[in-house]
Protein backbone atom coordinates (compact mmCIF):
# COMPACT_ATOMS: atom_id res chain seq x y z
CA UNK A 1 0.00 0.00 0.00
CA UNK A 2 1.37 2.84 -1.06
CA UNK A 3 1.69 5.92 2.05
CA UNK A 4 1.49 9.60 1.93
CA UNK A 5 3.13 12.49 4.23
CA UNK A 6 2.96 15.73 4.70
CA UNK A 7 5.88 16.50 3.00
CA UNK A 8 4.83 14.60 0.13
CA UNK A 9 1.91 17.15 0.06
CA UNK A 10 4.23 19.97 0.43
CA UNK A 11 6.65 19.04 -2.34
CA UNK A 12 3.42 18.64 -4.99
CA UNK A 13 1.72 22.14 -3.89
CA UNK A 14 5.37 23.45 -4.55
CA UNK A 15 5.65 22.38 -8.09
CA UNK A 16 2.18 23.57 -8.95
CA UNK A 17 2.74 27.14 -7.29
CA UNK A 18 5.99 28.16 -8.71
CA UNK A 19 5.25 31.01 -10.39
CA UNK A 20 3.75 32.49 -7.22
CA UNK A 21 5.39 31.41 -4.03
CA UNK A 22 9.27 30.47 -3.27
CA UNK A 23 9.59 26.92 -0.49
CA UNK A 24 12.98 26.45 0.40
CA UNK A 25 14.45 23.17 0.45
CA UNK A 26 15.76 23.58 4.93
CA UNK A 27 18.36 20.50 3.54
CA UNK A 28 19.91 23.02 1.65
CA UNK A 29 22.90 25.15 2.75
CA UNK A 30 21.52 28.92 2.88
CA UNK A 31 23.99 31.87 3.96
CA UNK A 32 26.41 29.33 5.02
CA UNK A 33 23.39 27.68 7.31
CA UNK A 34 21.85 24.09 6.74
CA UNK A 35 18.53 22.77 9.63
CA UNK A 36 19.76 19.83 11.23
CA UNK A 37 17.29 16.80 10.59
CA UNK A 38 18.20 14.77 13.63
CA UNK A 39 20.67 15.18 16.33
CA UNK A 40 20.85 11.66 16.68
CA UNK A 41 22.42 10.47 13.73
CA UNK A 42 25.40 11.33 11.70
CA UNK A 43 24.25 11.41 8.26
CA UNK A 44 22.15 13.79 6.30
CA UNK A 45 21.29 13.09 2.80
CA UNK A 46 23.93 10.51 2.06
CA UNK A 47 26.26 13.70 1.47
CA UNK A 48 27.32 14.71 5.15
CA UNK A 49 29.01 12.83 7.74
CA UNK A 50 28.61 14.12 10.90
CA UNK A 51 31.32 13.79 14.12
CA UNK A 52 29.30 12.24 16.78
CA UNK A 53 29.85 12.52 21.08
CA UNK A 54 27.66 10.14 23.01
CA UNK A 55 25.41 9.71 20.74
CA UNK A 56 24.43 12.84 18.98
CA UNK A 57 26.22 15.36 16.97
CA UNK A 58 29.54 16.59 18.03
CA UNK A 59 27.89 20.19 18.26
CA UNK A 60 30.12 23.48 19.32
CA UNK A 61 28.95 26.68 19.36
CA UNK A 62 30.83 29.51 17.39
CA UNK A 63 30.11 33.25 17.46
CA UNK A 64 26.34 31.74 19.28
CA UNK A 65 25.96 29.27 16.81
CA UNK A 66 25.72 25.31 17.12
CA UNK A 67 27.92 23.78 14.66
CA UNK A 68 29.14 20.25 13.81
CA UNK A 69 32.36 19.33 11.86
CA UNK A 70 31.30 17.26 8.44
CA UNK A 71 33.56 14.69 8.49
CA UNK A 72 33.03 13.96 4.76
CA UNK A 73 33.66 17.41 4.00
CA UNK A 74 36.73 18.13 6.39
CA UNK A 75 34.36 21.69 7.11
CA UNK A 76 31.92 22.78 10.07
CA UNK A 77 28.84 23.33 9.04
CA UNK A 78 26.58 26.24 11.05
CA UNK A 79 22.98 24.69 12.32
CA UNK A 80 20.26 27.20 12.00
CA UNK A 81 18.11 25.16 14.14
CA UNK A 82 18.92 21.63 15.76
CA UNK A 83 16.42 18.75 15.24
CA UNK A 84 15.74 16.57 18.66
CA UNK A 85 13.41 13.45 18.40
CA UNK A 86 12.90 10.78 20.60
CA UNK A 87 14.81 10.42 23.85
CA UNK A 88 16.94 13.47 23.03
CA UNK A 89 14.24 15.35 23.37
CA UNK A 90 15.51 16.12 27.20
CA UNK A 91 18.80 17.33 26.16
CA UNK A 92 16.65 20.67 24.40
CA UNK A 93 17.73 22.80 27.69
CA UNK A 94 21.44 21.95 27.47
CA UNK A 95 20.86 23.57 24.03
CA UNK A 96 18.41 26.16 24.42
CA UNK A 97 20.53 29.87 24.11
CA UNK A 98 17.58 32.12 23.69
CA UNK A 99 16.13 34.30 26.30
CA UNK A 100 14.21 32.54 29.52
CA UNK A 101 10.61 32.23 28.82
CA UNK A 102 8.14 34.83 30.30
CA UNK A 103 4.91 33.44 32.15
CA UNK A 104 1.93 34.43 30.61
CA UNK A 105 0.21 37.12 32.50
Amino acid sequence: MPSISDMSAIGKFARENRNILTIANVFEEIEGGIVDSNINLPRMLHRHRFAMKNGIKDIVFENGMPTCLDLAENRRYVFRALQFQGDSKALIPDFYTAAAFEPAV
